[in-house]
């Protein structure tokens, strides 16, 4: 493909979101990119590459591209976007940029004069317009930004430009299959640069992401996991032996590496309310020689499936759902998608999970609460109110973990992490872990 059929493709990807979201569909980027790849299978992998790219990144200048296309009065937020970041990427200057959208063939459509002027102060700029909002240039919604300033304070700005950047791709190593020694060395003999994870005991951060088929992924050596979230499995402590309950299971990347914690010897029960995410973590279990996964639906959320289980676990995790803020840098059109009133739903799911799951825990058994959310309305506050409304739990230092880190300010009891990718370039993950007496 030539680099303007890039750009339009781009275009294309990013219109039909941007036209979604204003009939009020909180379409996912990623999920509109896949469908309109998966209907181009001409398309090869480098173009497919760099129109992810380009899609990405321009989602990632989101904010300061509308409100000053706004104040120019251009309407067309996804074209002009896809151009300023193309030319920056690109060196392009307006001259190029011009001669490239031609009209001709797959070309994006011949440039008007203030799409002209635009595109000149965003290359001038940098795409760093001094006419706009704070909150446009950290990427986010007004009302979003004044919870984020609440949320970190001093901190707001740096840690909303640390979610600027692309993540890093982190895999977990199958202690199962092989270790991490051994899968470093294979990786490296493929020309893929690898370094030990900063955190994670059993992570690898890789140079380039790996495609779905490659051999270590199929056979069940490695499973991509964010680093955050190997950490958040690591919290539950789980050993050999032991009465597991991964409430809130999804595809079972956390449960995959607590059995691989518990040596695949004990029992593990994972539950979700979507039957194909269970039937995911089934396949991906079978892969990674795992075979003491029970699954079980939890229809609508119901808890019915578990009465059995009145005080049984050694462990219970709660990966909550949640607002998802702390995936941002991989999901940059998520706060686009998102409303105040989003938040405040998860939050009742949360608290009606922590109540619920309390019952399913055996005495001195531990209880850990995850999300990828950076926000304290969906994280210490839970906690703190689940501490208030259950005299029979308290807090439990993550002794195992809490040496890792040397960032943990006002949190004496060690009873709850706080990653974000300013201070550990990790996801924005929190994670508590609570004792029944």
């Amino acid at each position: 493909m030539q680099i303007a059929a890039h750009y339009s493709a781009a275009i294309d990807v990013l219109s039909h979101v941007e036209q979604a979201w204003r009939e009020g569909e909180k379409l996912p980027l990623d999920y509109a990119l896949s469908q309109y790849l998966s209907t181009r299978r001409y398309i090869g992998s480098k173009d497919r590459r760099a129109i992810t790219d380009l899609v990405y990144n321009t989602m990632r200048r989101w904010g300061i591209c509308r409100e000053s296309l706004e104040n120019a009065g251009i309407p067309e937020v996804a074209r002009m976007g896809v151009l300023g970041v193309a030319a920056l990427q690109n060196h392009h200057d307006v001259n190029a940029m011009d001669a490239l959208c031609s009209g001709e063939g797959h070309a994006p459509a011949t440039l008007s004069d203030s799409e002209k002027k635009w595109l000149q102060q965003a290359i001038e700029n940098t795409l760093d317009f001094p006419n706009v909002s704070l909150a446009a240039r950290m990427n986010m919604p007004a009302w979003l930004w004044e919870i984020w300033q609440q949320n970190f304070g001093e901190r707001a700005v740096e840690e909303a430009q640390a979610n600027h950047q692309a993540a890093a791709t982190v895999v977990r190593v199958n202690t199962l299959r092989t270790n991490r020694v051994k899968a470093t060395r294979q990786l490296t003999e493929q020309h893929i640069d690898v370094q030990d994870a900063r955190y994670a005991s059993n992570g690898l951060i890789l140079a380039k992401r790996l495609s779905k088929d490659h051999p270590m992924l199929v056979d069940g050596l490695l499973e991509i996991q964010e680093e955050a979230s190997q950490i958040a499995a690591e919290a539950v402590d789980a050993k050999p032996g032991m009465m597991v309950l991964d409430l809130c299971a999804g595809a079972g990347g956390k449960t995959l590496a607590l059995a691989a914690a518990m040596k695949n010897y004990g029992k593990i029960i994972a539950c979700d309310v979507d039957a194909r995410r269970l039937q995911e973590l089934e396949r991906r279990a079978k892969r990674a020689s795992v075979t003491i996964i029970e699954t079980v639906l939890l229809p609508e959320g119901h808890m019915a499936p578990l009465a059995k289980y009145h005080q049984s676990f050694d462990r219970v995790l709660i990966d909550a759902p949640c607002s998802g803020l702390g995936t941002w840098r991989r999901t940059p059109d998520l706060v686009w998608r998102m409303t105040q009133e989003d938040i405040e739903h998860v939050v009742e799911i949360q608290q009606r999970l922590l109540k619920k799951a309390a019952g399913f825990l055996a005495p001195d058994g531990i209880l850990v609460y995850v999300t990828c959310s950076v926000l304290d309305r969906e994280n210490k506050s839970n906690v703190n109110q689940m501490l208030e409304k259950n005299s029979e739990f308290s807090v439990a230092p993550l002794d195992n973990l809490w040496n890792k880190f040397s960032t943990q300010e006002d949190n004496p009891t060690r009873a709850w992490l706080n990653l974000t990718p300013k201070q550990h370039d990790t996801d924005g993950f929190f994670i508590a872990r609570l004792q029944r007496a």
